[in-house]
């Protein structure tokens, strides 16, 4: 994953690794580590195993492994438990393989390892347009550190019927759908694309359409929850937000405020297509 070998047999290439949650498992920077039932690994072993030129250093800092090491532990590749060398030809390198400051400037806007828990499990998987039941039960299971299934004994099961809603054509044959550069007003294949990539809902003109909250915090404890919309009206019930589409088609977004009861907020954004009569 990180860095090769050029046609000499250097090592070249760095690679900066940021707010990750590793479940059931270069820069190592507030990472979350997580081990599943079953294992006992530490959150980095660097094996030196051939003496190939060039050098393989580390910088790692603000890493959380619970129950070994916490994100303001040492982490120099000296800690019991958290990252560490293991040189296995002689005579070993005489450079250092933990630095003390990273290799990339400061040009990353890191979160705490905490928060970069809650972010990452709250928009994780293939949640576009939104969770399925797959990820839903892998999010659960990182949460609790249980499992769910210990294996699959059957053989391939038939995929499930697909449909495709009548209005979702592309007449043109541009790529881009007729809700996209039809009526509603959407533009650009790029924004298209950018759209495709966040949570959405459709919706006909004067119609409602619920937008469950929680999907959108599932790493957050205990999550409340304020929605503002760009056209139309949104009112939120607990973990739920109703959306009423106006009388005209179009391209809006939701704004999902989230707070939870560690003092934790963020900022989710949800698109809204309010398909006119005739798309």
């Amino acid at each position: 994953m990180a860095s090769g070998l050029d046609n000499a047999n250097t090592l070249k290439g760095r690679l900066s690794i940021v707010n990750n949650v590793v479940y059931n498992y270069v820069d190592f920077i507030n990472k979350y580590y997580k081990p599943a039932p079953v294992q006992h690994f530490y959150a980095l072993k660097a094996n030196y195993e051939d003496n190939f030129g060039g050098t393989q250093q580390y910088y790692c800092a603000g890493n959380e492994l619970p129950g070994y090491f916490t994100a303001s532990s040492k982490q120099d590749g000296n800690g019991a438990g958290a990252f560490w060398a293991q040189v296995t030809f002689s005579p070993a390198p005489t450079y250092q393989f933990f630095l003390d400051n990273p290799f990339t400037p400061n040009t990353i806007e890191y979160q705490s390892v905490t928060e970069a828990y809650k972010r990452v499990l709250s928009d994780v998987g293939a949640n576009v347009p939104s969770l399925d039941d797959r990820d839903k039960r892998i999010i659960k299971g990182t949460h609790s550190g249980t499992t769910t299934y210990t294996g699959n004994v059957g053989g391939l099961e038939s995929w499930p019927a697909t449909t495709r809603p009548s209005w979702d054509k592309d007449s043109s044959g541009d790529g881009v759908p007729d809700w996209w550069d039809g009526s509603t007003g959407g533009t650009g294949y790029t924004r298209y694309l950018n759209f495709l990539a966040k949570p959405h809902v459709f919706v006909n003109t004067g119609a409602s359409v619920s937008i469950a909250l929680t999907d959108l915090a599932s790493g957050f404890k205990n999550p409340t929850f304020t929605a503002s919309v760009s056209s139309g009206s949104v009112s939120v019930s607990g973990s739920t937000a109703t959306y009423k589409a106006g009388s005209s088609a179009a391209i809006a977004t939701m704004t999902a405020d989230i707070k939870d009861n560690e003092g934790s907020t963020w900022t989710r954004i949800v698109g809204i297509v309010v398909l006119g009569s005739g798309t």
